[in-house]
């Protein structure tokens, strides 16, 4: 029921006098400017563009910082397939080839290494499989180098509550334990690869950082085992690299490896 057909309307106002206020310009000037408003959609883009903005904006950034972590991963995969596949195709590893390859790491991460020592970790270990005066295969760690911050989760438990650097490296070492035997069955020798390399977002929005890991298997190319040679007879096996801080000043850096 129309409010100017009310009875309470027509009681008050009289028939007459209703139907003048109905036909007054007032009235006339409001129903014009409600029938306007009703029909008028300036604007209503502009406000669900102010809803919806933030969410796609959040949704945008988000899947960025997940597209630069997943790249940097395959980079991690890439870099540790890499420094394993070299090392592999040698028969004797020295300083300089293990120098080269720490180098060809880095270049795969496209990194510049700013802080390096904190942030990546590079772990070659070369083991070979014998057998011993009972007859048990046993599995010898026959070459070991490490760059950076070592990989978690060793062979060795430290108990020590301030344990030697010895200890801690020794703790990083790959367990051969875990080696399937069909994969290095006695006779054989087989070079584990391992990175480690802290990523942080440089949006840090979504991702602040990752710890991204990647351990490789491969079987030697050339001979049954990979020796490492460091230039020390009393103990050739194991080697230490370490970044150049002078020239990481600079906007550059060298990698320099050594005996352990």
């Amino acid at each position: 029921m129309s409010l100017f057909n009310s009875p309470i309307i027509k009681s008050v106002t009289g028939t007459q006098s209703l139907s003048a206020l109905k036909n007054s310009s007032i009235f006339s000037s409001i129903s014009s400017l409600t029938a306007r408003l009703k029909k008028d959609e300036d604007g209503v883009a502009a406000i669900e563009f102010a809803f919806i903005a933030p969410v796609m904006l959040l949704i945008y950034f988000g899947m960025v910082e997940i597209s630069l972590l997943v790249e940097v991963d395959r980079n991690v995969t890439q870099a540790a397939s890499l420094v394993g596949d070299l090392t592999a195709q040698e028969e004797i590893l020295t300083l300089d080839m293990m120098e080269d390859y720490i180098n060809a790491t880095i270049a795969v991460l496209n990194t510049d290494q700013d802080g390096s020592q904190t942030r990546l970790g590079v772990e070659i270990s070369s083991y070979e499989a014998t057998e011993d005066a009972g007859g048990n295969r046993v599995v010898n760690e026959i070459g070991y180098a490490q760059f950076g911050t070592p990989y978690d989760g060793g062979s060795v438990v430290v108990t020590p509550a301030t344990p030697t650097t010895e200890e801690v490296l020794a703790s990083a070492h790959y367990d051969p334990a875990s080696i399937n035997p069909t994969l290095l069955p006695v006779g054989s020798g087989i070079v584990v690869a391992r990175i480690n390399y802290e990523y942080r977002s440089p949006l840090q929005y979504f991702v602040k950082s990752q710890d991204l890991r990647e351990t490789f298997f491969l079987k030697p190319r050339r001979s049954a085992t990979v020796i490492f040679d460091n230039g020390n007879p009393a103990d050739p096996s194991d080697m230490t690299c370490s970044m150049n801080e002078r020239s990481a000043n600079s906007g550059t850096f060298s990698i320099d490896c050594s005996a352990s």
